[in-house]
């Protein structure tokens, strides 16, 4: 990102510059730990800087092989410039994101398999009703299309001859505004509340 960061930098100083009078406040937020915690983010957040934000500018490249003049015939017009067999696109909505999921157990020597329970098991019943969820999502948006929920990391277990007592499954969801993230956290804790009661009984 240090070409978005010096791109948003000069757009700054440049608007200082021209001497344009401003409608409102712009600020340059830079921030750190974006791919683990969000934790930049988070703490500028938390002191107060996005309170009366009301439209942000995300330096974000598309690249790679995203789209070409084929794909986007219907929404771009034919004069649209192109590099190296792919566009650098500006974007006007992005998809949210939510993650994590964790089960617990008791840990046993795999030889009494019956004194201890299986973390995994607890994860699995709760991945096949997660993904069942998923499965009959039909929210869309015209914009950013559907939900898109990735299960992305699973964790568990300390050694071969012991029944894990922790599991752990991260599941990177990219959530729209017609399925807000309070609505489908608050589903998949209710999913997280059945397996519980489950396992209890």
């Amino acid at each position: 990102m240090k070409s978005g960061l010096v791109a948003a930098v000069v757009a700054m100083i440049n608007l200082k510059e021209s001497g344009i009078p401003l409608n409102g406040t712009v600020r340059l937020l830079a921030t750190v730990g974006e791919e683990k915690g969000k934790l930049g983010a988070g703490q500028l957040a938390e002191l107060g800087y996005a309170d009366d934000m009301e439209a942000l500018v995300v330096c974000e490249p598309t690249g790679g092989a995203f789209a070409t003049l084929q794909q986007m015939k219907d929404t771009l017009p034919l004069d649209t410039p192109k590099f190296d067999g792919e566009m650098r696109l500006i974007f006007i909505g992005h998809k949210g994101s939510i993650q994590k999921g964790q089960a617990k157990g008791k840990a046993a020597h795999s030889s009494m398999p019956e004194l201890g329970q299986n973390a995994i098991k607890g994860l699995l019943k709760f991945y096949d009703k997660q993904q069942a969820y998923f499965d009959n999502l039909t929210e869309e948006d015209d914009l950013l299309d559907s939900t898109i929920p990735v299960v992305t990391l699973i964790n568990g277990g300390e050694q071969i001859n012991t029944v894990l007592a922790n599991a752990s499954m991260g599941v990177k969801i990219r959530t729209i505004p017609a399925l807000p993230n309070e609505k489908l956290i608050a589903d998949i804790q209710a999913l997280i509340d059945e397996c519980n009661c489950e396992q209890a009984v």
